[in-house]
């Protein structure tokens, strides 16, 4: 597992894209004056972001992914609880992204 190139490209893409969006929220919010609600709404939102998208990063990387609180090594017999991972990291950080745009 994380032998693509295709993969982990994609899950370098993705890390990065979540970093900029992150830093250019951050960046609006300052310049904008926003209100506390909103800062801390960012604020707790924010660190989700990030996280999963180092969670699709390990995963298309093959290193070690969390699920639960459970640690899945990037072996084949973990495929299925690792893509079940993936899918709730990618659902956290969308939905994360939503509440912080809307």
């Amino acid at each position: 597992m994380g032998q693509s190139p295709t993969a982990r490209t994609t899950g370098l893409i993705f890390v990065v894209s979540a970093v900029l969006f992150f830093l250019y929220t951050l960046a609006v919010f300052y310049v904008s004056h926003v209100s506390s609600v909103e800062w801390e709404g960012l604020l707790i939102l924010g660190p989700v972001v990030l996280y999963s998208a180092y969670e699709v990063w390990a995963f298309t990387h093959g290193r070690r992914t969390t699920i639960d609180h459970w640690t899945y090594e990037g072996t084949p017999d973990n495929t299925s609880l690792r893509v079940f991972g993936l899918m709730l990291d990618l659902l956290f950080c969308v939905g994360a992204i939503y509440m912080v745009v809307f």
